[in-house]
């Protein structure tokens, strides 16, 4: 929440691929370039390796997926100034520790694997509801995080998709920024 509240953005750069194996098997990687900041100050830049292997149970009406997949993420938080931290903490506190607080709000690493489900079904021509939810371990934090989420997808196009969603994320073991998130998100895929 800390990242929220001194009003963080990422801007991401990702290459994705998949493949059809047979009529029900995919295969699926994205490689990515990561960046942080806070208030126009680079806070930490990273990349990320992520890989799916579904099994297409029902390919129409609903579309039901079950798959693994591996992510694995490295980060490398470069020292901002420490001063960003004044507007939600004691502007007294000494200068290593707000460097500490800084520095924790990325971890350099996270590793993980688990098994998830994605749901698709139709509502209209162009428009489609779309829940998902799944299991992960987290090697960092030697925790299992659970997560679930619902919203629409609506192709105005055949080749463009808006989504909007809302999810909820939690952490069986842990109690820290990736816990107990509700998420509220939108996008826009463009096919080709």
């Amino acid at each position: 929440m800390l990242a929220e509240a001194l009003n963080s953005r990422q801007h991401r750069v990702s290459l994705k691929a998949n493949y059809l194996i047979r009529h029900s098997w995919l295969a699926y990687g994205e490689v990515l370039l990561r960046k942080t900041v806070i208030q126009d100050q680079q806070i930490a830049e990273g990349w990320g390796v992520n890989g799916n292997f579904e099994y297409i149970l029902f390919h129409q009406k609903p579309e039901l997926r079950f798959g693994y997949h591996a992510q694995w993420n490295v980060a490398d938080t470069t020292m901002a100034s420490p001063h960003l931290l004044d507007a939600v903490v004691d502007k007294d506190l000494p200068l290593d520790q707000k460097q500490a607080i800084l520095s924790s709000l990325f971890l350099r690493q996270n590793h993980r694997h688990g098994v998830y489900y994605d749901l698709r079904y139709p509502l209209s021509g162009a428009l489609y509801l779309h829940t998902n939810g799944g299991l992960d371990y987290v090697f960092e934090q030697k925790s299992i995080e659970w997560y679930a989420s619902a919203g629409f997808s609506f192709f105005p196009r055949k080749s463009v998709e808006l989504k909007s969603g809302i999810g909820y994320a939690t952490s069986a073991k842990t109690r820290d920024f990736a816990s107990d998130q509700w998420i509220l998100s939108g996008g826009l895929k463009w096919y080709f």
